[in-house]
């Protein structure tokens, strides 16, 4: 493991290109990232759709709700009955992202 490290690192530094593009990308990502994410998002129009009651499912819909009535009022969930109506939404411009809880989405994992 020690040899397969050691050579990796002196390909590296070998290299200062890949040296500087391995340090550099990261965070040129980060900024790019953080620089489009910190604009004023306002009563972004969700649509969710729910095809479960169980518990999981009801958490999932209490939080969205919990953005929508926080203070920055990021969300404004709307919910939809039909998958259909709210792609239709998406599609229109109507809705920025559509939230489906499938349902049996709490039935417990089972592995086979």
């Amino acid at each position: 493991m020690l040899a397969i490290i050691e050579r990796d690192l002196r390909k590296f530094m070998r290299q200062p290109f890949i040296l500087v593009m391995t340090s550099l990308m990261p965070i040129l990502q980060l900024v790019i990232v953080g620089n489009g994410l910190m604009g004023n998002l306002r009563a972004l129009p969700v649509r969710l759709v729910v095809q479960d009651e169980g518990n999981r499912a009801v958490q999932i819909r209490e939080r969205l709700m919990a953005l929508q009535t926080g203070p920055k009022h990021s969300l404004q969930v709307q919910p939809s009955a039909d998958l259909g109506e709210a792609m239709r939404a998406l599609k229109e411009g109507r809705a920025k992202a559509v939230v489906v809880i499938p349902p049996q989405f709490t039935r417990p994992w089972r592995s086979q």
